[in-house]
């Protein structure tokens, strides 16, 4: 947030990275999300639980392992197997935590 022009918005790979960043930008001054907008991934049940509703992605995190584990595997058969590319359906929940872009 020290940056010339700091970010108006910071996507995180979990939503507990949101809770934390919210109370250190809160600390500083920082509003959410008036000042940034804040994403998170997991739609964790803390999303909705804590003071600020996050906006979150969802990830089915149960079929991310099982294909995970059968690229494993098939790795470990052909070692030199072409890669694949793997699309999963995610959701993403627009809640308090965003605000239109600036």
């Amino acid at each position: 947030m020290g940056l010339p022009e700091p970010p108006t918005a910071v996507f995180f790979s979990s939503d507990l990275m949101v809770c934390g960043a919210v109370g250190e930008l809160a600390t500083d001054g920082w509003r959410v999300p008036e000042d940034i907008s804040l994403v998170g991934c997991e739609d964790l049940p803390l999303s909705v639980c804590i003071s600020l509703r996050l906006t979150t992605i969802s990830v089915p995190i149960d079929e991310l392992g099982r294909r995970a584990a059968r690229a494993i595997v098939k790795r470990l058969a052909k070692p030199r197997r072409k890669r694949s590319i793997e699309i999963l359906n995610v959701e993403l929940f627009i809640r308090q935590s965003t605000d239109a872009p600036r």
